[in-house]
């Protein structure tokens, strides 16, 4: 009986540990929308995979970018957004109508989870457009979490959001399970 409880004390201390990354799952796809009423105005999304430090949202890795709504000339397209070469100016960015209801979407090759997105504003103007609303989705279209306001008028021209680490389910489960089973353990010798 001894053994059993040496053993799951020192899994108490070792704590489980288990391989996490700090990030959302199952992310397929963002959007992106200009948080004033103006231009939505991206020179790069940049959605870093958790684990890799891959940067999935790059047209290279099978990403895709789609502009709803409008585009300010024509040649400043959404592709512009997962190229790969930022900060930028115009036209090298993507840069919408200036209808408040456009938005960028990119959708990644596969499912991925993501430590980290940052997005790079316009360098050569008007920087205090580069304020925005970002959501993250799944297949499915559900809304997987969401910032207002990222604001990237600073001197780079960027803001990135560190996305949180969630506990997975089974993580919490055995450590409920871990400290009922010491219990018993506990109960058992006392008994003894």
């Amino acid at each position: 009986m001894q053994k059993l409880t040496l053993r799951f004390a020192f899994l108490t201390l070792l704590g489980f540990s288990m391989p996490t990354f700090a990030g959302i799952s199952d992310v397929s796809f963002i959007e992106v929308f200009s948080a004033v009423p103006t231009w939505l105005q991206v020179s790069e999304v940049v959605a870093t995979q958790s684990g890799t430090g891959t940067d999935v949202a790059l047209a290279t890795n099978g990403a895709t970018a789609t502009n709803f709504g409008g585009m300010w000339n024509g040649g400043d397209s959404p592709a512009f957004a997962i190229d790969g070469i930022y900060p930028a100016s115009f036209p090298q960015i993507y840069h919408s109508s200036g209808n408040p209801a456009d938005f960028l979407k990119i959708t990644l090759a596969s499912p991925a989870t993501l430590s980290s997105v940052s997005i790079y504003g316009r360098t050569d103007c008007c920087s205090e457009r580069d304020i925005y609303n970002v959501m993250l989705f799944n297949q499915q279209g559900e809304l997987l979490y969401q910032v207002a306001n990222l604001d990237a008028t600073n001197a780079s021209h960027f803001a990135t959001i560190n996305l949180p680490v969630p506990e997975p389910e089974t993580y919490a489960m055995m450590m409920v399970g871990l400290g009922i089973m010491g219990a018993v353990v506990r109960r058992k010798k006392q008994q003894a």
